[in-house]
């Protein structure tokens, strides 16, 4: 985890260690460990020992993670070939098992490079989805679409009283993960005294009249067209509901 905290930055800027930022390392690994598992059974052979150092050394990283490499031998853009390395990934599906074989070894090979080691991760249970509760589910997509929110907001308080709210798809580990992070996200806004995003009446002002803080440790807001400090991709900025939404188009795919 530290490690990936260290390398997701490059080593020419400043670099401030938090145990927020550990905690994103933490996800971000264990990413890459569903990644790697995804191709591993695409190859047909999914009891197979991850390749030694031995099998690797000498061989030019291929499958689609040459870019990645390129990145790396950049001026050792690390955070680029950390994005390059995610992206690759993501668009690795459905892939005959000799191509995925040899992604799965550019991918291992890559690891490597980086000196990173993926942590062991247990198989997921599979949820058998109730067919009444995806049509509702169908039916409040579709809302969404259209952009017909009393709808959809009705559909997802019929979910919630199904047992099927947006928390209830969550497994134990994610749920866990998610409290931490609502309190560390809590505990920061208070200690940082809150977020003041502008200057006007209208913004944020303890009752002292003090600005908040909160807003200088964003990481994702407000900063489109700069690296994402998990993987690298640039950070977009796009409009939801006539109000500024910035995010990694890399660490959050549309649906």
């Amino acid at each position: 985890e530290v490690r990936y905290v260290l390398i997701s930055g490059h080593f020419r800027k400043q670099w401030n260690f938090t145990l927020d930022s550990r905690h994103a390392g933490r996800e971000a690994l264990g990413k890459l460990a569903d990644g790697e598992a995804g191709l591993r059974k695409q190859t047909g052979c999914e009891d197979a020992p991850a390749p030694g150092y031995e099998e690797l050394a000498g061989k030019p990283i291929g499958g689609g993670f040459d870019e990645a490499w390129q990145r790396l031998n950049h001026d050792l853009n690390t955070p680029a070939a950390l994005g390059a390395v995610f992206k690759r990934l993501r668009y690795a599906v459905k892939l005959e098992p000799a191509e995925a074989r040899e992604a799965w070894l550019g991918l291992h090979g890559m690891l490597a490079a980086l000196g990173l080691v993926l942590p062991v991760t247990a198989e997921p249970e599979e949820v058998e989805v109730p067919e009444d509760v995806r049509e509702i589910a169908e039916k409040r997509w579709a809302a969404r679409q259209a952009k017909d929110w009393a709808a959809s907001d009705a559909l997802r308080d019929e979910l919630k009283e199904m047992g099927w709210g947006s928390c209830a798809t969550l497994s134990d580990a994610q749920l866990r993960v998610l409290y931490g992070s609502i309190k560390t996200v809590l505990r920061r806004g208070i200690r940082t005294g809150g977020t003041t995003l502008g200057s006007g009446q209208g913004n944020f002002y303890s009752v002292a009249g003090r600005r908040g803080r909160n807003q200088d440790g964003l990481r994702v807001f407000r900063r489109d067209g700069e690296p994402c400090g998990r993987c690298g991709t640039t950070i977009a900025r796009t409009m939801v509901g006539q109000r500024s939404t910035h995010l990694c188009p890399q660490c959050q795919p549309a649906p």
